[in-house]
């Protein structure tokens, strides 16, 4: 054999290899692609959820100042009253996905109206 000279085997050696490479590194991107597919997927239910909770929450605290109502159903929420240092406060929830909710907490006099909290909670994991 010639010196400096590659033969057939070590060539095949190398073309192989380098079809593995790309094949291993084509399946990583690929199982990257589904993962970050998922994960938007995901963030835009939870934005949706979110947007169109709030957008009830604000239509029924609308409505409770507007009817003067302190417990009930409203849009078929929920809601429940303490009275509190002399105003009336409501609290709800509404549902954002399967696993959080919207908690608002709002007090209410007859020209006023305070949001106390609005915030998202875990549904299964709440404690208080």
């Amino acid at each position: 054999m010639k010196k400096g000279v590659m033969g057939h085997g070590a060539a095949s050696i190398i073309l192989v290899f380098t079809v593995l490479c790309l094949t291993v590194f084509a399946v990583i991107s690929l199982t990257q692609a589904t993962s970050d597919r998922a994960l938007a997927q995901a963030a835009e239910r939870m934005a949706k959820g979110y947007y169109e909770a709030d957008t009830l929450a604000e239509r029924v605290v609308s409505r409770l100042i507007k009817t003067g109502l302190r417990d009930g159903s409203v849009l078929n929420v929920e809601v429940t009253s303490r009275s509190e240092e002399g105003r009336t406060v409501v609290s709800f929830a509404v549902p954002v996905t399967d696993e959080k909710e919207l908690l608002v907490e709002a007090a209410i006099t007859e020209s006023d109206c305070e949001v106390l909290v609005w915030k998202m909670r875990d549904i299964n994991n709440y404690t208080g």
